[in-house]
């Protein structure tokens, strides 16, 4: 048999096969590497949004006791804000695939906006904005039961319910966790939670934990963690049951329901207003009394008030793309963050000193996320099961070996063993 060697422009078809794929190998570093990168930035920003939110909204009371403003329409302008925002990015997608196409000899598949319109599909988009609106009604009734550090210690929970709920409900993203990721998000949850044990001088130097017991309260607490765990593990499963669809697609879907039903709540609230089943109603002033939420969706609103609404709507995109491109879990480590981004901001700009707690807690959540990503040596062969396996097998050959030598050793040459 004689090897052809055929030539292309004086180079051999092995060489250029060779150089081809070193060509490729080179892109999809670089591709890699890009993926990456924009991953990060957007986790840094979502840090950086989330810690934001809390002094966006303090900072928008004025130094008043109340909202000047329904808080109850900043989730509602906030999705329209991102169903606007999704919709303008779609129309920019499909247009640019469309002058690609054109510009190309044949139109193909991979050319087109990829939207997945069955309703089955389209059905599943309602769940994560019912999920999110009952943890919105949640999180008010559990703040008035609880003092406020131990809510934020319960909430800080969602990190380990988050990798609960993925290894039991997203089995293909989770396959080949090991003992150092769940080791990794218990260091994070607790280091998020040391945070926020101390002593404050607002309670007569005493520890701000558990100054207030309350069995529904805490029932509320740890039921706010598992819908905030279930809204964006659901969303990752929503988001990649299609992974090829538009990520503008996906969001427009989920922020058309998002808008519906926060409509349906101020509606419901304007029902309980008029009918005078709640005459001491938080979520608007009274000047608000007699005019219904769409001639008041703006009454009250500064250019603080209106910082807040973009502010959480940047975040939900954020979230998005953090949910499709990476998981779920990053979404938690990025929230967590936040947690030590706030009293760094608080020090810059109110001049508040952070407690030692923090810098413990940032060190042992730091730890935790480096575990996670198996950014530490820690000696592992895998799972627990697969390390006792190799374990027993190793102590099973030893006595095998010992057997064997002990047998071929001559009686007067063994000896006493003590």
């Amino acid at each position: 048999m004689v090897a052809k060697n055929t030539f292309r422009g004086g180079v051999s078809e092995r060489e250029f096969d060779g150089g081809k794929n070193k060509n490729t190998a080179i892109a999809a570093h670089v591709h890699r590497n890009f993926t990456f990168t924009k991953n990060f930035i957007a986790s840094a920003l979502l840090a950086f949004v989330t810690s934001a939110h809390g002094l966006l909204t303090t900072a928008s009371l004025r130094g008043k006791e109340k909202y000047s403003y329904n808080v109850a329409t900043v989730p509602l302008l906030a999705e329209g804000l991102k169903l606007s925002i999704s919709f303008v990015l779609l129309k920019r997608e499909m247009r640019l695939m469309a002058s690609s196409s054109l510009s190309s000899s044949s139109e193909s598949a991979s050319t087109k906006v990829v939207m997945t319109t069955q309703v089955k599909t389209v059905m599943l988009y309602p769940i994560p904005s019912l999920i999110f609106l009952l943890h919105q009604a949640v999180s008010f009734p559990a703040l008035v039961l609880l003092d406020p550090t131990t809510f934020l210690v319960l909430g800080n929970l969602k990190i380990v319910i988050t990798g609960v709920l993925t290894r039991i409900f997203l089995k293909s993203t989770s396959a080949g966790w090991t003992y150092k990721k769940w080791i990794g998000l218990i260091l994070v949850t607790v280091g998020a939670c040391t945070t926020q044990v101390g002593k404050s001088e607002k309670t007569g130097g005493k520890w701000m934990l558990f100054q207030r017991f309350s069995a529904f309260g805490y029932f509320l607490g740890i039921g706010d963690a598992i819908l905030s765990a279930l809204g964006g593990v659901y969303v990752e499963f929503v988001f990649k049951k299609n992974i090829n669809d538009s990520i503008h697609w996906q969001n427009l879907q989920m922020y058309a329901f998002g808008l519906l039903f926060n409509s349906a709540r101020l509606t419901y609230l304007d029902f309980r207003k008029f009918g005078g089943w709640d005459d001491d109603n938080d979520d608007s002033s009274g000047n608000e009394a007699v005019y219904a939420w769409p001639m008041t969706v703006f009454s009250g609103h500064s250019f603080i008030s209106m910082c807040v609404v973009a502010n959480l709507a940047f975040g939900g995109l954020l979230v998005s793309h953090i949910i499709k491109n990476v998981d779920a879990i990053a979404k938690v480590f990025a929230t967590a963050c936040a947690m030590f981004l706030t009293p760094t901001l608080s020090f810059i700009l109110f001049a508040h000193v952070p407690s030692p707690a923090i810098f413990g807690g940032v060190l042992i959540a730091s730890y935790g996320m480096l575990t996670y990503y198996d950014l530490v040596p820690i000696r592992s062969s895998g799972n627990l099961s697969s390390s006792s396996s190799s374990s027993s097998s190793n102590s099973d050959s030893i006595d095998s070996n010992e057997k064997n030598r002990t047998a071929t050793t001559p009686r007067s040459r063994r000896g006493v063993v003590l």
